[in-house]
């Protein structure tokens, strides 16, 4: 029987802003031996809670202090005094690192972030997607993510519900306050009969985003290997053809700035996934939904905050608010 889940968000201390070619794809199939899922808010918690709101593209920098209003009193002078000199910051901006290796997967950094990290986080996919959403062990997360998503239907597929609504992955992005977005597409491209069309839709999922928030942190995680039995036998879904995919994605990551993470150690030696990680040898199991995020906990990259004073920070644990 189908069965829904969407893991809400606690609200956050600071408040900023809200700001196709078309290539016909088959049918999706990721979804071998899975439920049909479908994201939603959990009709227990009716009080949806939020993260740090995104900041629309062309609003993003310092904002100018408040001109004094005419003929201003000397208490209304005051008060805007010390509105300017107030260290709470009003906005905040995430700048990508310097000179950074776009063309190289992120990597490990030194100390694992916790939780907290991912509370103004989104993650898009596929049924992959979905069972990393429901295993690895996040209590709180937002993931749009359905059986067969492509990266051409997530704009066009209504199957996400998010308050009350049926709508697709982007809309429901656009709907939600996040600083970044992890992204798991792949596996049901690898049937198209062109792939080149892989890398041209990804990266149109990567522009949008960036109209949504121009600074939004941007993580590809690389598609998944299959067991070796799966690929031998799927029609499509086969090793060689992921590699060819990892590669177009790689190329994407280097042209679009998208910080590309390798997932390829779940891999064997053989390059596949092992035997028994994944009941039908494509969708991996609750052992290695928690070694995913562990993985993901220590390749994260590292931003600089600007808040309206002009301060600078380093985080690797928190973008959307103070230090």
């Amino acid at each position: 029987m189908p069965f829904s889940f969407h893991i809400l968000k606690p609200e956050p201390d600071t408040e900023t802003e809200t700001s196709g070619e078309t290539e016909t794809a088959p049918a999706d199939t990721d979804g071998v031996g899975r439920e049909d899922v479908e994201t939603t808010a959990c009709p227990e918690t009716e009080s949806e809670a939020t993260i740090a709101p995104a900041e629309t593209s062309g609003t993003q920098g310092t904002s100018q202090p408040m001109e004094p209003l005419p003929k201003e009193t000397a208490a209304e002078s005051k008060v805007e005094h010390e509105t300017r000199d107030s260290a709470t910051p009003i906005r905040t901006v995430q700048l990508m690192p310097e000179n950074y290796d776009y063309t190289m997967p992120v990597p490990e950094n030194g100390e694992p972030v916790d939780d907290s990290y991912f509370a103004d986080a989104v993650f898009l996919g596929d049924s992959r997607m979905e069972g990393f959403a429901m295993q690895c062990g996040l209590s709180n997360i937002t993931c749009y993510a359905y059986k067969g998503l492509t990266t051409e239907s997530v704009f066009t597929s209504e199957v996400i519900y998010k308050d009350g609504k049926k709508m697709t992955a982007m809309d429901a992005l656009r709907d939600t306050d996040f600083a970044k977005v992890y992204i798991m597409l792949g596996i049901n491209e690898t049937g198209w009969p062109k792939a080149e069309a892989y890398p041209q839709y990804y990266g149109k999922i990567v522009d949008a985003i960036r109209e949504i928030r121009s600074d939004a942190v941007i993580y590809a995680m690389s598609i998944i290997p299959v067991s070796k039995t799966v690929s031998e036998t799927h029609e499509y879904a086969k090793n060689d053809k992921i590699n060819l995919y990892n590669e177009l994605l790689r190329g994407m990551c280097a042209e679009k700035e998208v910080f590309y993470i390798d997932l390829s150690f779940m891999a064997g030696e053989d390059g596949a996934l092992p035997e028994g990680a994944a009941r039908d040898g494509i969708h991996v199991g609750y052992d290695l939904c928690k070694e995913w995020l562990t993985y993901l906990r220590t390749h994260t990259i590292p931003v600089r905050l600007v808040t309206e004073t002009g301060a600078e920070t380093e985080t690797n644990t928190e973008t959307t608010g103070e230090e």
